[in-house]
């Protein structure tokens, strides 16, 4: 089963997308927090990153940048 980041500062978004994504079948992990989402995906096989642009004090690019 694939197991997707869910990667966003509002917990409206997350809270849906996860809700959406497990009536899917699918495994969907969330976090606020880049730093954590960082780490779990170098610590975790992760299929599927859905990531905010804005995350407050950190681009979502810059978050992108440091997964690679």
């Amino acid at each position: 089963m694939e197991k997707i980041l869910i990667v966003d500062d509002e917990a409206f978004i997350r809270e849906n997308l996860e809700r959406i994504l497990v009536e899917d079948g699918y495994r969907p992990h969330s976090t606020e927090s880049p730093e954590k989402a960082i780490a779990q995906v170098a610590e975790e096989e992760i299929d599927l990153v859905l990531l905010d642009l804005n995350l407050g004090d950190k681009s979502g690019l810059d978050v992108l940048r440091e997964m690679r």
